[in-house]
């Protein structure tokens, strides 16, 4: 449970990041 429960947590940390990133990719192709 403490394992999963980090990784979400880390997961919810990075998301805004990944996001701008995605964003960023997607708006590069489009």
């Amino acid at each position: 449970m403490d394992l999963s429960s980090k990784r979400i947590i880390s997961k919810l940390e990075t998301t805004d990041y990944e996001s701008i990133v995605l964003i960023t990719l997607i708006n590069s192709y489009y």
